[in-house]
């Protein structure tokens, strides 16, 4: 019996989670993504408990555990009114295996689901390759992709357009893309650490409807709470060796980036991050 054969347009966290669990099923795939590597860019972070019981059998859980944070709750914040909503996931106990959420880069699981297919011989991976069309027939898809200048075609029985809200599969099919518009926008600040810490860097949303104004005080509130959840996780790691640990003796400050500065305003005075 022949085997299906899958293309894959996009070498995302979507695309590549595909490749491993059809690959595992001694499925043929075909990986096609346009850039040089898999992305390190600072993206989602969230992992919800059906999706780590998904993963668990292929062994990504477990070592996605090892080097995550773990957060027995999931907030919706309305950042206009400032009220949330809270769900204590540990409900969930007799229902998932892990009732949590996982806080746990997307870069990362890229890397981890890259590391994974490289002992499956039937997943191939091509990078800068970019899907640009494809062609239907009664039993086969022709995918078209440029790679460095050099204009390609890669046939399959299946094609899973995983790439990308500018999707060249859906838009070769002519699907629109679906969805829902939050009523606000955010900026994604990225916060490097100044001291020793397994993560090196936070992500700090600050809704644009403050006009990147953040309140000196804000700034104070969330560099005590990124000292206290750095203290925690060292009490948790020296808790398992029998070991104690002093509090430290002064804050710790991050380095925040973008670059903030201190101007005045009405008598006091606000950060204007840029």
């Amino acid at each position: 019996m022949k085997r299906p054969n899958v293309i894959i347009a996009g070498a995302g966290p979507i695309g590549l989670t595909a490749a491993l669990l059809l690959g595992s099923k001694d499925i043929r795939v075909t990986v096609l993504e346009a850039d040089d590597k898999i992305s390190d860019a600072l993206r989602a972070s969230t992992w919800h408990p059906p999706t780590l019981d998904m993963l668990a059998p292929y062994g990504l859980t477990d070592r996605m555990l090892a080097a995550g944070l773990l957060c027995p709750s999931w907030q919706i914040r309305m950042h206009p009114s400032g009220d949330r909503a809270v769900f204590d996931l540990s409900v969930l106990a007799d229902e998932t295996d892990h009732p949590y959420r996982l806080q746990y880069e997307q870069s990362k699981y890229g890397q981890l689901v890259l590391d994974a297919l490289g002992a499956l011989p039937g997943v191939k991976i091509h990078f800068s390759t970019a899907v640009t069309g494809l062609r239907q027939a009664a039993d086969t898809v022709t995918v078209l992709a440029s790679s460095q200048g050099e204009e390609r075609e890669f046939t399959a029985d299946y094609v899973i357009g995983a790439d990308g809200a500018r999707s060249a599969v859906r838009k070769a099919i002519d699907v629109e893309l679906s969805g829902d518009i939050y009523p606000e926008t955010a900026i994604l600040a990225t916060t490097m650490l100044s001291v020793p810490s397994p993560y090196a860097s936070a992500q700090v949303v600050i809704p644009t409807n403050r006009n990147a104004l953040v309140q000196q005080n804000e700034l104070q509130m969330l560099e005590n709470r990124l000292q206290r959840q750095l203290f925690q996780q060292q009490q948790q790691q020296f808790r398992a060796q029998d070991r104690e640990i002093v509090p430290p003796q002064r804050p710790i400050v991050p380095v925040i980036k973008p670059s903030c500065q201190l101007q005045p305003s009405g008598g006091g005075f606000v950060t204007v991050c840029r």
